[in-house]
């Protein structure tokens, strides 16, 4: 896996000199530079692995996941469905929040000549933006980040955003590819302010390291953009997709032992707790609520253990007192008394936050050859996918066993739906990992067919979008009326038909 170099001392120093004026300059993006594109950037990556990392906790419940505890309360919510405005409306905040520095990166870059920040803010503003298409449908877009000088932007249709983002990983993509980037930056010195593949630096060949380094760019900037685009595979658009991805090869995207991690040097010190980790526990092995009140879900565990499925030990940690994994059933209003735990080995103090997975990666790569959408093996990927997953939660000698289950819902050559299968097997492994992922290939596709809450008040269906925050709705009245009605249950965003 792609590890980080960048100390966290050298980050918590960049978000105490320039926090502030990064908030003052999304105010106002006329104003005077208050940081630089080198100082913002490692910042806004990491704000962007957070978010990610840590927003869709009530999705995993919906995606089948996760339960409530024995003995605490219910998310009346989550539990029943019965959502409102403020479900999820901080997500919306921190997404625009960090575009707003992402925005300011690029501006930044563009006007100074660092055309490497510039790639990479475009590619971060296109991961941030999919986020909110994705739960909100349209949304403002093209006249978006304007700070005082737009309060009221209009909202965009999420078709038009998702077909200008992919325009804009494209550019990105020149831009890495561009002589000029590494010519006009010291590649070398620069990547270890960025987060991201920074492992690639080798004193010794530093121009090897550089472009080695841009190709990995170059290669999350392609998966994002398959993401976008097999995304849209239930809306017959099959031709678009064909042409935008034309002539791209398993080896243009993230593969086996590329994550695209951050780790900015994460301790047990306080305050410096990996963001995934410190969402559970209140400092190091002090454990919080959210810890306390989460467990596995009845139907995780039982599909794990009836899958023999040996990651269940990653996902989940069995309670001391059981004699096997239980989990409750989403919706009991009591819960199942000694429910596995949100498994240990997956909440690791210092360990890297999530950008995206090779596993992910590899499961997109499996689909789109399935489809047609680019020419490759589907079968191959499909198990270079499952071999991620089992290399990312440490079990990687066990994946071809797994694989030659004779299970239809395992083995490939035994699947009569290789979509479901693919779909199905990404669910198992991106648990906790990327939900909106697993929330949105649910509302795509239907698979897998997990069960809906039995909580007596529950109405019966999930949501497929959320409202918009009654922020938007007190402050930018008018626009979000012209964007229509939103029923949770029907208004669906554009992808999901």
């Amino acid at each position: 896996m792609r590890r980080i170099v960048l100390s966290f001392a050298v980050l918590t120093t960049l978000l105490v000199s320039c926090k502030k004026d990064l908030l003052d300059i999304n105010q106002d993006p006329n104003r005077a530079t208050y940081s630089t594109p080198q100082l913002t950037t490692p910042i806004a990556i990491e704000n962007a692995a957070r978010i990610s990392n840590t927003s869709y906790f009530g999705l995993a419940f919906w995606t089948g996941y996760w339960a409530t505890s024995n003995g605490f309360a219910k998310p009346v919510e989550t539990y029943t469905y019965n959502i409102t405005s403020t479900f999820n409306s901080g997500t919306w905040d921190a997404l625009y929040n960090n575009l707003a520095d992402f925005d300011y990166i690029e501006k930044q870059a563009t006007a100074q000549s660092f055309p490497l920040y510039q790639g990479i803010a475009k590619v971060m503003k296109a991961y941030d933006y999919h986020q909110l298409v994705d739960l909100w449908g349209d949304v403002p877009y093209t006249e978006a980040l304007q700070g005082a000088n737009n309060l009221a932007p209009k909202y965009d249709k999420g078709q038009m955003i998702y077909d200008d983002l992919v325009k804009q990983l494209d550019s990105a993509i020149l831009i890495f590819k561009m002589p000029a980037t590494a010519g006009s930056i010291n590649v070398p010195l620069e990547q270890e302010k960025t987060l991201l593949f920074t492992d690639i630096l080798d004193v010794n060949d530093p121009e090897a390291s550089s472009a080695a380094y841009l190709q990995m760019w170059v290669k999350f900037a392609n998966t994002l953009k398959l993401k976008l685009l097999v995304q849209q595979s239930q809306i017959n658009r099959d031709a678009y997709i064909k042409e935008e991805l034309q002539g791209l090869t398993p080896a243009d995207f993230l593969g086996l032992g590329e994550d695209a991690l951050v780790n900015p040097g994460y301790s047990t010190a306080a305050a410096q707790l990996n963001p995934y980790y410190g969402a559970f526990y209140k400092s190091y092995q002090s454990s919080g609520d959210n810890y306390n009140s989460t467990v596995a879900s009845d139907y995780a565990v039982t599909t794990y253990s009836n899958y023999n499925d040996p990651r269940i030990a990653y996902f989940y940690t069995q309670d001391p007192g059981a004699t096997t994994y239980l989990g409750s059933v989403f919706g009991d209003p009591t819960g199942t008394a000694k429910a596995a735990t949100v498994g240990a080995p997956s909440l690791n103090a210092t360990g890297p936050a999530i950008i995206m997975t090779a596993t992910e990666s590899l499961f997109l790569q499996a689909e789109a050859a399935q489809r047609g959408y680019i020419s490759a093996d589907a079968s191959q990927l499909y198990r270079d996918a499952v071999l991620a997953s089992f290399q990312f939660t440490g079990m990687e000698s066990d994946a071809e066993a797994y694989l030659d289950q004779a299970n239809p819902d395992i083995n490939w050559d035994m699947a009569t739906d290789k979509i479901k299968l693919i779909i199905t097997q990404k669910w198992f492994a991106l648990n906790g990992i990327d939900i909106l992922a697993v929330y949105n290939d649910l509302r795509r596709t239907g698979y897998p067919n997990v069960p809906l809450s039995t909580d007596p008040n529950s109405l019966g269906k999930m949501p497929v979008r959320l409202f918009y925050p009654q922020r938007e709705t007190l402050l930018n009245t008018a626009n979000v009326s012209a964007a229509g009605n939103v029923d949770v249950f029907t208004s669906t965003v554009f992808w999901d038909k």
